[in-house]
């Protein structure tokens, strides 16, 4: 049997590596809904013992390393944002990732609450992306609509919680709806402290508790400082007439 020369072997196996070098490993991708943190959490630890803030571009996935940088990209938009892995969620059925407000306000999905995205891992970082928006806003702010269950337990600071009162003329701005009063109070306290004023809830039937923002003498005041939340705190909401309430 004729012996191999040793360097034969070596240029065999160099020549495999550099195949494998220039065979491009295919992306890790899902699809699914993204949903965005409460602004009560601010503050808190994430799970891999950082702060969170929403001022940050990072998420929350079940099972990718933290540190992992991935790629969202709503898919009826086609907007994207790139944000870091440093939290494990969320458990909701068809929910893959949970970002900050920061990033879904890149995504434009404030005012839905979710969207469905694509999301591709494109590295991995010790730090997190810098988010446009700390340059020009406040911090992120506002939920409209709650998208999973949140702890009933009374809310503290009850002074900061005011009904709005009844037989008022003019608009106000609906910046929030809850089917949870606990909710609606929560998010109230979290959105004065973080420097909006005016804020009141609306009681209605059915279990429904309106955050409102009043009041202004016309629609076209409403809408003015409504573009003002928005710049400020990523606030999505709309104008309601308040004479139509009881």
């Amino acid at each position: 049997m004729k012996k191999q020369h040793p360097l034969s072997i070596l240029g065999l196996i160099l020549f495999l590596c550099s195949l494998a070098a220039a065979t491009p490993v295919a992306a890790q991708t899902e699809t699914g809904y993204a949903v965005f943190y409460a602004d009560y959490l601010e503050g808190q630890k994430t799970a891999n013992g950082e702060i969170f803030s929403n001022h940050q571009l990072t998420c929350a996935h079940k099972t990718l390393p933290f540190g992992t940088l991935l790629k969202i990209t709503r898919l009826d938009n086609y907007k994207s944002v790139t944000v870091r892995v440093n939290d494990r969620g969320p458990y909701g059925e068809g929910l893959v990732v949970d970002l900050t407000k920061a990033a879904a306000a890149q995504l434009g999905m404030l005012s839905e609450g979710k969207a469905y995205v694509q999301v591709e891992v494109v590295g991995s970082s010790n730090t997190n992306p810098i988010p446009p928006s700390l340059q020009t806003a406040k911090s992120p702010s506002a939920i409209p609509t709650e998208y999973s269950a949140v702890s009933t337990a009374k809310v503290k600071d009850p002074y900061l919680i005011r009904e709005l009162p009844s037989g008022l003329s003019g608009y106000g701005l609906q910046i929030g709806a809850y089917t949870n009063r606990a909710n609606a109070e929560r998010q109230l306290i979290a959105l004065q402290k973080q420097g909006i004023d005016k804020l009141y809830i609306k009681s209605l039937p059915g279990e429904q508790y309106k955050l409102i923002v009043a009041s202004f003498p016309t629609r076209d005041a409403a809408m003015q400082h409504l573009q003002s939340l928005k710049q400020k705190y990523f606030v999505e909401g709309f104008p309601v007439n308040l004479s139509k309430w009881p």
